[in-house]
């Protein structure tokens, strides 16, 4: 049985640009109505091959070999 202390008020499948815009954003804003979001982002994927279709974007070209932008 969940309980109000183990409910989430998002739940993002999913650490790709989309899904993790999508918990920031929802954190912000309740942020600013003043109470603690509950978000729970959830990530089938590997470290490795995490971040849905943003880690084949060409923007990961403008970075230098330790990563760090140009």
């Amino acid at each position: 049985m969940t309980t109000t202390e183990d409910a989430y008020e998002l739940i993002v499948v999913g650490c790709g640009a989309a899904g993790l815009s999508a918990a920031l954003s929802h954190i912000y804003r309740a942020r600013e109505l003043g109470h603690q979001a509950r978000v729970a982002v959830i990530e089938s994927a590997p470290a490795e091959e995490r971040g849905g279709a943003t880690r084949w974007t060409t923007a990961r070209f403008r970075a230098k070999q330790n990563y760090s932008l140009d």
